[in-house]
């Protein structure tokens, strides 16, 4: 007679005197310990010899799923394997199993180090945000619900957090199912906008004309270094990167020649493109970049000591700038130091053409133009900052590098 649920639950859980075995049907049947443990196990012949394996125990695992494992272990064996040892490859594959932290650094080290440039906030942000949840877990059995829950849950408080975590995810994924590493890519499927209802933080910030003359007097008043004063004043004068200033060297500056060179390693995309950017150096310029290196023996232009100014030290002066401009009695609304770039970005469009500012920013031109045209526009970059430098002095009212 074949096993039944009801039976099943009728004789689990009771101590007998002595094991009792049941069989249900196509080779499968079911053991009682004396400690009445119910196992089902699955018995047949292979090349003649008989064998049992343990297919689960009740109520773990249900008569359903027994049955169904048995079939498959039968086709399994009509096709001339043999089921224990199919079930102890599927063991010891679980155990080799990729886990999620596995996946991560697996990809961190092969494609993270060697082509992101600061590829130790990346790791930060997956230990803090990805790793605590689902690191342990093998990456093939994670859910699309346990990932959307993951990062539904880290929307509602980070969305800067949670867009660079899903990217992280979403890479490390890509990567790893390429080399078959992973079968499952459900990672791939999560959209930021619906699922996870997060909106664009894309930045539109640029300074008006009257936060420009607060930005000076602010830099005026303030009790800053004075490096500081004149890095954060080329940062608006350049619309370069703050690392790309920070890192910079006194002898990436040619002052004979009025030319600044930021090598591969100092720029966003250097790593890739393995080039420099050239930038011009109007006569404008020159006494300021004079008197910054005047004023540190370092090898670095801008330094605190031996050492560049850091990236949290640049990050926290436009806080420093609109509490002097509180105290003037002029408020100032919040604005971030890539701000001052994107400012310069859009007051050149009216001075300059298109090409002549995304080279001065160090972006690649368009398409197949950014292939053919390797010109560096260093005499149109020239007249550009000209009028750039010349626009601001006429918004402030004065000389701006009268610090």
């Amino acid at each position: 007679m074949a096993l039944s649920d009801t039976w099943l639950r009728k004789v689990n859980g009771k101590p007998r005197d002595r094991v009792l075995e049941k069989s249900d049907r196509d080779g499968m049947g079911v053991r009682i310990s004396t400690k009445s443990k119910v196992k089902f196990q699955f018995r047949y012949r292979y090349i003649g010899k008989a064998c049992r394996i343990d297919l689960g125990s009740y109520p773990a695992t249900t008569l359903k799923e027994a049955r169904e494992l048995t079939l498959s272990y039968r086709k399994k064996l009509e096709n001339g394997l043999n089921p224990k040892q199919v079930k102890q490859d599927k063991i010891q594959k679980n155990r080799e199993a990729i886990t999620v932290d596995k996946l991560f650094y697996l990809w961190y080290e092969a494609y993270c180090k060697n082509n992101i440039k600061h590829p130790e906030n990346f790791r930060r942000c997956y230990e803090i945000h990805v790793s605590s949840t689902l690191g342990d877990q093998i990456f093939n059995y994670v859910t699309l619900f346990e990932w959307l829950t993951l990062f539904e849950q880290l929307a509602r408080k980070y969305t800067t957090a949670t867009t660079h975590s899903l990217a992280i995810v979403k890479s490390m994924t890509k990567w790893g199912y390429k080399r078959q590493l992973i079968q499952n890519k459900d990672p791939l499927d999560i959209s930021p906008k619906h699922d996870l209802k997060m909106k664009s933080n894309a930045r539109d910030r640029i300074l008006t004309d009257n936060e420009l003359k607060l930005f000076f007097s602010g830099l005026q008043n303030s009790r800053s270094n004075v490096q500081i004063k004149i890095l954060l004043q080329l940062l608006l004068h350049f619309a370069c990167r703050g690392a790309e200033l920070r890192f910079a060297k006194k002898s990436h500056f040619d002052l004979k020649n009025k030319v600044w060179v930021v090598p591969p390693e100092n720029h966003k995309i250097g790593h890739l493109t393995n080039k420099s950017i050239k930038r011009a150096i109007i006569d404008e310029a020159i006494p300021l970049l004079e008197f910054a290196f005047s004023l540190t023996d370092s090898e670095y232009a801008f330094s605190l000591g031996e050492r560049p100014i850091s990236k949290s030290t640049l990050a926290i002066q436009p806080s420093f700038i609109r509490k002097v401009c509180n105290r003037l009695g002029t408020p100032m609304e919040h604005w971030t130091i890539h701000d001052l770039r994107r400012t310069a970005r859009t007051r050149l469009s009216k001075l300059t053409s298109s090409n002549i500012a995304e080279k001065i920013l160090g972006h690649t031109l368009p398409g197949i133009q950014g292939v053919y045209d390797q010109y560096d526009y260093l005499e149109e970059q020239q007249i550009a900052y000209k009028a750039w430098w010349k626009e601001v002095d006429k918004i402030v009212g004065y000389k701006a590098t009268n610090l």
